[in-house]
């Protein structure tokens, strides 16, 4: 069986799918990874034939103007968050027909794809090959109870969230149909394949346990994510590092930018040097920059580094929140806090908080040292937290998805 993993979004949302992909591979099936091209080497370091959907999409998104749209405040960021929509919008029309393109070129036998490759979803609904929805955060389509919708702020009425965002899916579906394939469905049509298409939902059922009010098309597969390792020897300097130390600090923002990386990567190395605590501080996307004057000796930034060889060699993780970045840590034993910066970030935020894995964290836009001073504090004396986050892990270690999650695919049971 011939099948396309297809997604647009940062590295978040693509290394779920090769780690999927992974696992078919290893079932005889043929994967190949439609991403955008800053992410090619998340499909090519694993061994997958590569299709590119450009760099534009997130080209844009880093450029001095829109940066504040993620972590700036007020006007401004309104402002920036308004263009970034639509610059957005424009870019995808572009994407849509190279991954309309490649869809009709590679004719697959099932396409799994994410949320915002919605061509994939009529393509299927036009020739009757199946198409599965891989969703990284705990509901996109159907209700996770007490949880708003990733489209909607946390205060926002779960029910009326998915409502809505339902409807928004349907009317952004509908345009694309009416652009590759006009007149071919019905409103109706659409909402029926959206309401009862199968979907696979990227989460630890020990952090989500398969909600018993979805339906049967509806499945909590675990969390997948690739393996990094394979191509990487750990530098000297590195081990020494970690090895000269005790309850290591790690520090990533994962992709997202913010307006003033270098004035909070300084906040963290002036806290971390006033506690005494050893970091590793990653600057992969620019949300954090390496700062002019710091000890070496204590903090160390890297411009990326493999987290599942990192994170169980850490005391500790302060990240952004994505779905990846909280799971791995999780997976490692870390006690962990969020610095959300949009979207799902805010629900992992809650979902680390109801673990007692960490603090409730603080949104990028209103980090300033004294509350962040005080977080980092309680999440390095509060034993609770790394306590917690171990006896996670161990629930975690305890999963194996795989057989559940091919069944599902391959069209077995989703008992």
């Amino acid at each position: 069986m011939r099948i396309l993993m297809l997604s647009v979004g940062t590295r978040g949302d693509a290394e779920p799918f090769v780690g999927i992909g992974e696992m078919l591979r290893e079932r005889g099936q043929e994967v190949l990874c439609c991403f955008l091209e800053q992410f090619r080497h998340v499909a090519e370091e694993n061994g997958f034939p590569f299709y590119s959907l450009g760099s534009e999409f997130l080209d844009a998104m880093l450029t001095d103007e829109l940066r504040p749209a993620i972590g700036g405040k007020g006007k401004e960021q309104m402002e920036a968050a308004g263009k970034m929509q639509r610059r957005a919008a424009e870019i995808m029309v572009d994407i849509r027909k190279r991954e309309a393109d490649i869809i009709d070129g590679l004719k697959p036998d099932l396409i799994i794809y994410h949320i915002s490759c919605t061509y994939a979803l009529c393509y299927g609904m036009k020739t009757g090959i199946p198409t599965i929805l891989f969703n990284m955060q705990p509901g996109i389509v159907h209700e996770v109870r007490g949880i708003p919708h990733v489209w909607y702020p946390r205060w926002f009425s779960a029910k009326l969230s998915y409502r809505l965002a339902r409807k928004d899916l349907i009317q952004s579906v509908q345009e694309v149909a009416e652009t590759f394939m006009p007149g071919t469905f019905s409103r109706e049509e659409i909402k029926k394949a959206i309401a009862e298409g199968p979907a696979m939902c990227n989460v630890s059922p020990t952090l989500l346990p398969q909600p018993s009010y979805w339906p049967a098309t509806q499945k909590v597969v675990g969390f997948w994510e690739r393996k990094k390792t394979l191509n990487w020897t750990p530098p000297e300097e590195m081990t020494r590092f970690i090895t000269a130390h005790e309850k290591i600090f790690f520090v990533t923002f994962g992709s997202m930018p913010n307006p003033r990386p270098k004035e909070i990567a300084g906040m963290f190395v002036e806290i971390f040097q006033e506690l005494n605590i050893p970091a590793i501080m990653v600057t992969y996307a620019g949300g954090l920059m390496e700062v002019d004057e710091y000890d070496r000796d204590l903090v160390k930034f890297v411009p990326s580094i493999p987290y599942d060889w990192a994170l169980p060699k850490m005391y500790a993780t302060i990240h952004h929140g994505g779905s990846g970045t909280l799971h791995t840590s999780l997976r490692a034993g870390c006690a962990s806090m969020v610095i959300p910066h949009l979207g799902d970030q805010f629900i992992f935020d809650q979902m680390a908080v109801r673990a007692g894995v960490g603090p409730r964290g603080i949104r990028i836009s209103k980090l300033e040292k004294v509350g962040l001073k005080k977080k980092i504090r309680d999440l390095l004396h509060n034993p609770a937290y790394k306590a917690n986050a171990e006896k996670i892990a161990a629930q975690m270690a305890q999963e194996d998805m795989a057989d559940a999650a091919w069944a599902f695919i391959a069209g077995g049971s989703s008992d």
